[in-house]
C-alpha cells in the first residue's frame, strides 16, 4: 500500500518502519517536529511535510499517529484536505473510532498494545487491536496490521478503552511504584538493579498462573509482625511512602 503517516513520534516510527520493511511504500511523513519528522522520512525513504496543505493525495491510507489528546484537533485540521475514499486510521486506545468520520467515508483504528519506544530495534507480537466503520475498511485495516504483527484481534470503543484501563493497572502504576522503590533505594544506598531478578520472576510467573494465585509477601501471609516493622522504618525513614504502602496492603488483605 502507499501510506502517509501523520506524527513522528513512537507509534508512528515503530509503524513506519515496520510496514516500510514488509513491502509497503511510506510516501510522506508528516509532522510538527521538523526534526524527528525529517529522521524517520529518511528512516524510511519518505518526504516530509509540516504543513497538512501538502499532503500527498494519492496515499491508499493515512495513519495518524499522534498523542491522544491531539487526536480530536488533528482530525479536525485534516476535514476537507484527506481525499473522501481514502482509508484513515488512528492509533489511540482512548478514543473512538468515530473521531475520524468527517475525514473519510472509510476510517477505523489500529491500536497497539504495547509501550513502543522509537529506539526498538526488534518488534515482535506486539498486540494490535483492530475497528473499522465498514467490511472494507477493515480487511484493508487487517491487511497493514498484517504487516506489522502477527498478534491481531478486533476491539470496538468499549473494548478498546476498557484494555486501556487494564493497560494503565499493569504498566503505568507498576512503573510508578518502581520509581518509589528505586528513590528509596537510592536514598538508602541500595542498588535497585539487585531488585530486577525479582520483577522478571514476578512477570514470568505470569505465563503460567493468574496473578491472584502468585500473589506473595506480608500482606498475603497475613504477616501482621513484618507488617509493622515495615510501617515503623518507612514513618522514619519515608513517610510519604507509608501512605502507598499501607493502602496496597490493606487491599492486599482485604482479598484473602
Amino acid at each position: 500500500m502507499q501510506i502517509v503517516i501523520i506524527g513522528s513520534g513512537n507509534v508512528a516510527t515503530i509503524f513506519a518502519k515496520q510496514l516500510h520493511s514488509n513491502n509497503n511504500t511510506i510516501v510522506q511523513i508528516i509532522a510538527r517536529n521538523p526534526i524527528s519528522g525529517k529522521a524517520l522520512a529518511e528512516k524510511v525513504n519518505a518526504t516530509f511535510v509540516s504543513d497538512y496543505n501538502h499532503i500527498n493525495k494519492n496515499a491508499d491510507a493515512y495513519i495518524i499517529s499522534v498523542q491522544d489528546d491531539s487526536l480530536p484537533i488533528v482530525a479536525q485540521q485534516l476535514e476537507n484536505i484527506l481525499p473522501q475514499n481514502a482509508l484513515v486510521i488512528h492509533t489511540t486506545g482512548s478514543a473512538s473510532i468515530n473521531v475520524l468520520k468527517k475525514n473519510s467515508s472509510q476510517y477505523g483504528v489500529l491500536y497497539p498494545l504495547q509501550s513502543l519506544r522509537k529506539e526498538n530495534t526488534t518488534i515482535t507480537n506486539i498486540p494490535l487491536f483492530l475497528d473499522g466503520n465498514t467490511p472494507d475498511a477493515l480487511e484493508k485495516i487487517e491487511l497493514l496490521a498484517k504487516s506489522i504483527s502477527p498478534k491481531i484481534a478486533f476491539a470496538n470503543d468499549e473494548q478498546r478503552i476498557k484494555l486501556h484501563i487494564a493497560a494503565v493497572f499493569v504498566s503505568n502504576f507498576p512503573n510508578y511504584l518502581y520509581t518509589l522503590a528505586d528513590a528509596f533505594c537510592k536514598e538508602q544506598h541500595i542498588d535497585f538493579s539487585f531488585l530486577l531478578p525479582l520483577m522478571e520472576e514476578s512477570v514470568h510467573r505470569l505465563h503460567q498462573f493468574s496473578p491472584k494465585a502468585i500473589q506473595t509477601g506480608p500482606a498475603a501471609r497475613g504477616d501482621i509482625s513484618t507488617i509493622n516493622k515495615h510501617k515503623e522504618i518507612l514513618q522514619k525513614e519515608k513517610p510519604e511512602l507509608l501512605e502507598v504502602y499501607s493502602f496496597l496492603t490493606e487491599k492486599i488483605v482485604s482479598q484473602l
